[in-house]
């Protein structure tokens, strides 16, 4: 929790920086430092100083302590997550075939990536991975169906991805434009429009939940392990992972991050005020 990564967008440019709440004057530029243009950025670790990062379609390791970038490791990627312990799953297009959309994982280290989905059906890819209680696990989404895969991350320089067996599947109403999984591995989530499943591993057990509004695809995030948070109507709104308990806390302005404080006692978030922008703070009572 001790370094922010800020996406500054100016006029029709946007550069990526890293802030160190711990000492201000050790925030740094990760743009001007590389001297690169990054589409995405995720933290590699919490050091502050290793990221990866998506440019011209090329997936790269980046190190602004030692100011290094590394060779391309994965082309043609459209996009990316990073998920403990140093995977990288993404969804991008076959560097062989450019009418075939892939999906695939990589772990930190390795010497190459593993496609775990080619498809040309033309339906959207999305992909999610976690390790929950020393089982691998892989959600891969083609249009409505969402498929879940269980053993151990590929290893090696081969090709072999049999080490992930198929082990569950499910159908949502409309296509799967959101799929996540939770920090603890434990719970997957799946979004569709307005509605939304969840999958709780340990138990089995799917759950579905529909979203009050009436605006198009809004968009749910994990606020902790059990809770989802949600801006539509420019509104906070959380709610457990299985939908109930749904609470309305404040009037934000959509499209903004809100973080939950280490502790579980205060959500921040942003909302508009006049011809600027305020930070507020929401006390969560629990009990």
């Amino acid at each position: 929790g001790r370094y922010v990564l800020v996406k500054h967008q100016y006029g029709n440019n946007h550069e990526w920086l890293v802030l160190d709440t711990q000492s201000i004057s050790n925030s740094k530029n990760i743009s001007k430092i590389l001297d690169i243009k990054l589409d995405s950025v995720k933290f590699y670790g919490n050091s502050g100083r290793m990221f990866y990062g998506l440019t011209d379609g090329n997936i790269r390791k980046l190190d602004i302590g030692a100011k290094t970038i590394s060779a391309t490791i994965i082309s043609k990627v459209k996009k990316f997550n990073i998920h403990e312990p140093g995977v990288i799953s993404y969804v991008g297009t076959d560097a062989n075939d450019s009418k075939t959309s892939v999906a695939g994982i990589y772990r930190d280290g390795d010497d190459s990536f593993y496609i775990l989905r080619r498809t040309k059906s033309g339906e959207p890819l999305n992909i999610a991975a976690a390790t929950y209680r020393n089982d691998d696990y892989v959600a891969i989404a083609e249009g409505k169906k969402v498929d879940l895969l269980k053993g151990d991350y590929p290893r090696g320089a081969s090709s072999d991805t049999s080490t992930l067996k198929p082990w569950k599947a499910f159908d949502l109403s409309g296509q799967v434009d959101n799929l996540m999984f939770n920090s603890a591995g434990s719970i997957l989530i799946a979004g569709s429009d307005k509605s939304f499943m969840s999958y709780e591993i340990e138990y089995e057990r799917l759950n579905s939940a529909a979203l009050d509004t009436d605006q198009k695809s809004p968009t749910i995030k994990w606020l902790d392990n059990a809770y989802l948070w949600s801006d539509y109507d420019n509104r906070l709104t959380i709610r457990e992972f299985d939908g109930t308990n749904s609470h309305i806390l404040n009037a934000v302005e959509s499209k903004f991050d809100a973080v939950l404080t280490n502790n579980g006692r205060y959500l921040y978030s942003i909302n508009k005020s006049g011809d600027g922008y305020i930070l507020q703070r929401a006390r969560l009572i629990t009990g």
